[in-house]
């Protein structure tokens, strides 16, 4: 009698639940908080922002605990094409683990683009432009936004019929370029003698270039003195 009785005693006392030691976050909370993290360092510019999930973490296994999610700032210059957004995991406070969650970024703005196709060096009152709206988030500068005035500047690379302009596409004339005719003045103390001559290497006014005389085999050091003019002082 007794022994039925412990029996039935037994089978009804629910044995203790074990305390989960792990949990895990599904990939796609992680997004979501990459993505609102990325969204508000953008400012307004994430209204006009297509983002586009290119690396994504699966579902992730972490310790048991309170469990916060918080997502790092993006380093450098934004929006740009590619775009990781890290994303710490905390549990009880403590930093566990980071995911990285990349994205494609596309952002579109209406910018002044280059009209025609444009070799290296050609000057900036020769090209012309046209309005267009554009993807700019893989344009590395800031595109114009209003017809640019760059009096004085040339192209620094080759450029792209409708490629968006940017003042990093540009740098300045210079008083003289590399393989230049230059007017060469000599002075020997009060007296003055016009040559022409090459220069070898690019310099503003005040710079020292190497020049070769006409019809001379050696270069020498001559002073730029203003726009194709050096002068070789003794």
């Amino acid at each position: 009698m007794l022994a039925a009785l412990l029996n039935v005693l037994a089978s009804t006392v629910a044995p203790a639940t074990p305390t989960p030691s792990t949990q895990s976050i599904a990939g796609a909370r992680v997004i979501a908080v990459a993505e609102a993290a990325l969204c508000t360092q953008l400012g307004a510019a994430c209204t006009r922002t297509t983002l586009r999930v290119i690396g994504r973490p699966d579902r992730i296994l972490l310790p048991a605990g309170d469990l916060r999610l918080a997502a790092d700032p993006v380093a450098g210059l934004l929006p740009r094409a590619r775009v990781s957004v890290p994303v710490r995991l905390l549990v009880n406070g403590h930093d566990v683990q980071t995911a990285d969650v990349w994205f494609a970024v596309s952002v579109f703005r209406t910018v002044e683009t280059y009209a025609a196709d444009a070799p290296r060096g050609t000057p900036a009152t020769a090209l012309t432009w046209r309005r267009a709206s554009v993807d700019v988030a893989a344009t590395a500068g800031t595109p114009f936004t209003e017809p640019p005035t760059l009096a004085g500047e040339r192209l620094r690379r080759a450029v792209c019929a409708g490629q968006p302009v940017t003042p990093q596409d540009f740098e300045p004339i210079p008083d003289v370029d590399a393989r230049q005719r230059v007017r060469v003045t000599v002075t020997y103390g009060a007296i003055h003698i016009d040559a022409v001559g090459t220069a070898l290497a690019a310099g503003m006014k005040g710079a020292t270039v190497p020049v070769v005389l006409a019809g001379a085999h050696a270069s020498f050091q001559a002073q730029i003195t203003g726009k194709g003019v050096v002068d070789l002082e003794h």
